[in-house]
């Protein structure tokens, strides 16, 4: 399944999606089209490329009432949409971690789900934990 990663994404996330899941494709602006493209155009171009689905961390897109166009137009272009809501974390890696985390443990049940589907489908994933108070069981001496 091939799947596109709106800019608004760390491209540093490819690397080990790729790793991971390399059965899968994940395109991307600036490489498979142009940076800077405004998401309504992004849609049906991505779909051309026979993306199933897109994938950013602009949550706008879907939660406000003013921008029912970008979600009209990604529907209309049959792509499930893929929301990686951003959270506050200081340094590169923990950027990464926040996106990378959520995005990598929940994409083998979006593919279900997305293969079962028989209209375009919104996921909101949980957010990804980097908070080292949260990210242990339990740390000891050894």
């Amino acid at each position: 399944m091939k799947f596109f990663l709106d800019e608004s994404l760390n491209l540093k996330v490819l690397a080990p999606l790729k790793a991971a899941y390399g059965a899968h494709s994940f395109l991307h602006s600036g490489s498979d089209l142009p940076k800077a493209l405004d998401d309504v155009d992004i849609y049906p171009a991505a779909a051309g490329l026979g993306c199933a689905a897109y994938v950013c961390s602009d949550l706008k897109q879907v939660e406000h009432w003013d921008r029912r166009h970008e979600r009209a137009g990604c529907r209309a272009a049959g792509l499930h949409w893929i929301g990686i809501r951003k959270i506050p974390v200081i340094g590169k890696h923990k950027v990464l971690a926040s996106q990378l985390t959520p995005l990598a443990a929940a994409l083998p049940y979006i593919v279900e789900e997305i293969e079962s589907a028989t209209s375009p489908q919104c996921f909101i994933l949980a957010i990804g934990r980097v908070e080292r108070k949260v990210l242990f069981e339990r740390v000891m001496d050894l």
